[in-house]
């Protein structure tokens, strides 16, 4: 095949497509978040739209690309189709033997929400910005509850059979498990219907959702005021534009809470906030944590 990647430089599409409507062909994009420099900037990918960590948004901005697309006809050759079909097959009856992965309560049919049921039941879901492992709320939250309340749609990655993303009715991608918990038990807030929300304005903003979470409750511990749901839309607004007192909420939970004279508020490593799972909870995740190079 002979794809091409096209590097569109103008920046009057950047706003057309944080919104969600992006160029048809289109792989990643940037949103205002990446234009105003904020490091929780990332790139909005994927046919459920999703934002990746670590400020990678800054990296497109800085050279003024507001997204990449690609187009090309044509297919690539396997090398081995033996030994691709068997390992296809390996992986698919694994797959099916997972409960986690395919059981009538894991990922294939809720979605990586299904797994806040699992760290509840580990006392692993950070909840007070990780300062309790339960969140009381957690059941009115679950991937059933959300099934029930929105009769999501399946979707995810092409030539995946799990699809393990879920779309609402009007649209909206659901929260995966990391932005659900984050928006909820992180921030003590009952509503799945605010998590949604916020998780979707993160999405049209291109600010990582896990990071702007982190962020909100790292203020919260250490202010002892968790945000009100009426607010917390322009609250993040005003983090991805960089605007007023949330342009220092929007350096990430590390940069906020060591300029607030409070590091230890922070529930990061290296700089980067933690995802939903407790590490207290798993020592083997917390080695992982611990001697990650990211």
């Amino acid at each position: 095949a002979r794809d091409e990647i096209v590097l569109i430089r103008q920046f009057r599409l950047a706003a057309h497509l944080a919104q969600g409507r992006p160029h048809p062909g289109a792989l990643v994009c940037v949103g205002p978040a990446a234009w105003s420099g904020s490091p929780l900037a990332g790139l909005v990918y994927g046919p459920v739209a999703g934002v990746t960590r670590g400020g990678l948004g800054l990296v497109l901005a800085a050279k003024n690309i507001a997204y990449l697309a690609i187009r090309g006809v044509g297919r690539v050759p396997v090398a081995d189709p033996a030994a691709f079909f068997s390992a296809r097959a390996d992986i698919m009856r694994l797959v099916a033997a997972s409960p986690a992965l395919a059981g009538a309560h894991g990922i294939g049919r809720f979605g990586t929400a299904a797994l806040l049921d699992l760290t509840d039941a580990r006392s692993m879901t950070p909840t007070a910005n990780f300062q309790k492992t339960r969140f009381a709320a957690q059941k009115s939250l679950n991937a059933p509850a959300l099934a029930r309340l929105f009769a999501p749609r399946r979707a995810g990655c092409r030539a995946c059979h799990l699809r393990c993303g879920r779309m609402a009715p009007d649209g909206r991608p659901l929260p995966d498990l990391d932005a659900l918990s984050h928006f909820t038990a992180l921030l003590e807030n009952p509503c799945p219907r605010t998590a949604i929300a916020a998780n979707a304005l993160c999405l049209d903003l291109g600010q990582a959702p896990v990071s702007t979470a982190s962020a909100l409750a790292c203020r919260a511990g250490i202010t002892g005021r968790s945000p009100d749901a009426p607010a917390l839309p322009s609250l993040i607004a005003d983090m991805a534009h960089g605007r007023g007192p949330a342009r220092e909420l929007a350096r990430g939970p590390a940069a906020y809470a060591a300029r607030a004279g409070c590091p230890e508020a922070a529930m990061a490593v290296k700089g980067l906030p933690l995802p939903a799972f407790d590490p207290r909870g798993g020592y083997g995740l917390a080695l992982a944590y611990a001697v990650s190079t990211s």
